[in-house]
């Protein structure tokens, strides 16, 4: 008989236990596009849960270079990012409410959105300029986080 009442005790304290929200991220991804001479058009883009939290300040963005992966040439942050949009990422039926109505707005519904971010990059000025015409430099990776 105490266990029971035990459970249900529990049970009714979990009931009065506010709706839990995630507030990171799900996932990312980054493509980009050489533009001539030396520079190159980098897109970001951050997948967050449609019911969790808004997605509230903005990803750390950065570079390493070095080789087999690695950062023996350095690494630094980088500046010059910008959100340019945030779109529904969600298949939906002809006349179907999107689920992430309105957007950035916390538990809306379940379904994902993204955040789009992009800067240009051009290795002719520093930090990128110290990675050029460097043998051991040879592999560049830009990062989100």
């Amino acid at each position: 008989m105490r266990k029971n009442i035990t459970k249900i005790a529990f049970a009714v304290i979990l009931g009065l236990c506010g709706k839990a929200m995630a507030n990171s991220p799900i996932g990312g991804e980054m493509t980009y596009k050489f533009m001539g001479g030396t520079k190159y058009k980098i897109r970001a883009s951050v997948f967050r849960s449609c019911s969790g939290n808004a997605f509230t300040g903005s990803p750390t963005f950065g570079v390493f270079a070095g080789l087999n992966a690695g950062n023996g040439c350095g690494s630094s942050t980088l500046s010059g990012f910008s959100r340019i949009a945030i779109r529904s990422a969600n298949y939906l039926c002809k006349g179907a409410a999107d689920p992430c109505n309105p957007s950035n707005t916390a538990a809306t519904g379940s379904g994902l959105e993204e955040h789009v971010y992009e800067g240009e990059m051009d290795f002719a000025v520093s930090p990128l300029s110290g990675f050029v015409n460097n043998s051991t430099c040879c592999e560049v990776t830009f990062y989100m986080q």
